[in-house]
């Protein structure tokens, strides 16, 4: 690889076709006789980076990546990935951090990666359940730390009480709400074969370099993987389901204006007082202070539930989806809200019909394209011609990130970002893993700036993974000098 680079250096920059070019190379060999390819039609290139967004403000935001080591990986390379943004004023960065902590403690082991080979439903939802569980127990042990009373009630939450102090006038505090949580969203690449993603709120998951939603499967599908047709795994693709600019998402965002969650927290939780609806408000909030309006409209006579966009405030985010939030009833012991169905912590916001059960969705990679051994493809000219080595794969990207930056993109601009021709070949000559991610934090932090205001972008995060089809070593060093030029070239890139 130095011999490449020191090359490549001297060549100066690289011209968008060149670094075409380069990408080509990692698709397919032509001058260079075809080899026997591992059982994996990808390797992986993984990377990360995290960001504060405005500096001095707290980073509540935590992230996981971890390479399972040879014993444990089965067949091929296996990652855990994690993103976990917290939130809360006060315990929105001890969530983030228990969260990440009791995921590695639950699935970053040989144990665990066998029974999500098993059951991948049923392992990831008892690992967030005792997320939930230590997040409760993080936030106990904190509060009497800082010398204030703690129970938790029936209903699962926390109320703490602050001990009036030696010279404090008056007496003890109120009683009061233990607020905060994290989101989790958790991408495993299991034997460099199976995705699998689960994910409580709105820490996303994209798939970059198709628009093909065909390739995603509900978990209720995994006991029939095998049978999956070959054109529904990613390396069976056809071409005319590949673009750059195509996104698939790969996980759910749990979003008050989602009908399937109004209805399961309804099933929940009914209200006791106007049927068909749950006890937990759904709501459009408003600009200026404005009473926050209802998102959903509940038919009488059958129970269904429609939204209202007219009711809508303001666009949160780049794709123009609305602002939304649940919030307790104002029965509710205290008032509390959040802008997603789903997480883990929210203690009080749980007893109305919030979840830190996960949606879980997984998608097969592919086996790499047979090839035939270098001495069956010199045998005959004959037989060379009918018989032509299969193409690798095209390359895609993997992107899990907070919403500190998603909220400033497009899918598909951010997936047009990350299929940039010259940025595929710096990834997958393997000259610096960590180089895409950096690069995006510089650019969504400008173009956050310009939609929010630079003292108003969010905590941001990212976790990256290239699938990068297998090739010989050979074309290999080609990619990896090309890839070297083009990263001199980035910098000027769109």
């Amino acid at each position: 690889r130095g011999a490449a680079g020191a090359g490549a250096g001297a060549g100066g920059g690289v011209s968008v076709g060149e670094a075409t070019r380069a990408v080509a190379a990692w698709r397919v060999s032509t001058d260079a006789p075809a080899v026997a390819r591992p059982a994996c039609a990808y390797g992986l290139r993984v990377g990360s980076a995290t960001d504060a967004g405005v500096r001095g403000k707290e980073n509540q935001d935590a992230h996981l990546l971890w390479e399972a080591p040879a014993t444990a990986a089965g067949n091929g390379r296996t990652y855990v990935m994690g993103v976990f943004d917290g939130h809360g004023s006060e315990f929105g960065r001890l969530a983030g951090e228990v969260v990440r902590a009791s995921v590695r403690r639950e699935l970053c082991n040989a144990a665990a990666l066998q029974r999500l080979r098993e059951e991948p439903r049923r392992a990831f939802s008892d690992a967030f359940a005792r997320a939930h569980a230590a997040v409760r127990d993080a936030f106990r042990r904190r509060c009497e730390d800082e010398d204030a009373d703690v129970v938790e009630v029936p209903e699962g939450y926390l109320m703490r009480r602050r001990r009036r102090r030696d010279g404090d006038g008056g007496g003890d505090a109120a009683w009061e709400n233990v607020r905060g949580g994290a989101t989790a969203t958790v991408v495993v690449v299991l034997d460099s074969r199976f995705v699998l993603v689960a994910n409580v709120g709105d820490s996303t998951a994209v798939l970059c370099g198709t628009d093909d939603h065909g390739v995603l499967q509900s978990a209720d599908t995994w006991p029939e993987r095998d049978a999956l047709p070959r054109e529904r795994t990613l390396a069976g693709l056809p071409a005319s389901s590949c673009s750059p600019r195509g996104a698939v998402c790969l996980s759910r965002d749990h979003s008050p204006h989602d009908v399937r969650e109004f209805k399961r927290v309804r099933a929940f939780r009914p209200s006791r007082e106007h049927a068909g609806l749950p006890e937990m408000q759904f709501l459009f909030p408003q600009r200026e202070g404005g009473a926050a309006r209802a998102i959903f409209a509940v038919d009488a006579a059958t129970g269904e539930a429609r939204d209202v966009p007219s009711h809508a405030g303001w666009y949160k985010n780049a794709r123009r989806e609305f602002a939304s939030v649940v919030a307790t009833p104002p029965t509710a012991p205290f008032c509390d809200s959040l802008a997603f169905t789903r997480s883990i912590g929210d203690f009080h916001l749980h007893a109305y019909g919030v979840s830190h059960t996960p949606d879980v969705f997984w998608l097969d990679l592919g086996a790499a394209p047979s090839q035939p051994s270098s001495a069956s493809s010199t045998s005959s000219s004959s037989s060379s011609l009918s018989s032509p080595p299969s193409k690798p794969p095209q390359p895609f990207a993997l992107l899990l990130c907070s919403d500190g930056i998603w909220d400033a993109w497009k899918y598909e601009d951010i997936a047009g970002w990350a299929m940039n021709a010259s940025r595929v070949a710096v990834v997958s000559a393997g000259l610096d893993d960590d180089a895409f991610a950096r690069d995006l934090m510089r650019d969504n932090k400008a173009e956050a700036s310009r939609l929010f205001g630079a003292a108003c972008v969010d905590n941001m995060t990212i976790v990256s993974a290239y699938l990068v089809p297998t090739v010989d070593a050979g074309t290999v060093n080609r990619a990896t000098a090309a890839g070297d030029r083009a990263r001199k070239s980035l910098r000027a890139s769109p």
